[in-house]
């Protein structure tokens, strides 16, 4: 039980600092720019200065998180 504690308080803490490092790179001031459409939204989220790592980092935690859900709720 105390691995398990541990283990989740590191991948918590992980979690934390990418989630902290994609809010301190962003350009806060661009928010109020117009995007005009789905190729601008696509350009700005996997240009290199976007979110494409971070996307992709999302959803291999969802992923795992449903996969967990799913085993914790399987009766045996």
């Amino acid at each position: 039980m105390e691995r398990q504690l541990v283990v989740s308080a590191i991948v918590s803490f992980l979690l934390l600092a990418v989630m902290l490092a994609a809010f301190s790179t962003y350009n806060w001031s661009s928010i109020g720019a117009a995007i005009a459409g789905t190729s601008d939204i696509a350009s700005q989220m996997f240009s290199p200065s976007g979110y494409g790592l971070t996307l992709l980092i999302v959803g291999v935690l969802l992923g795992a998180s449903m996969v967990g859900g799913v085993y914790l709720a399987k009766e045996e």
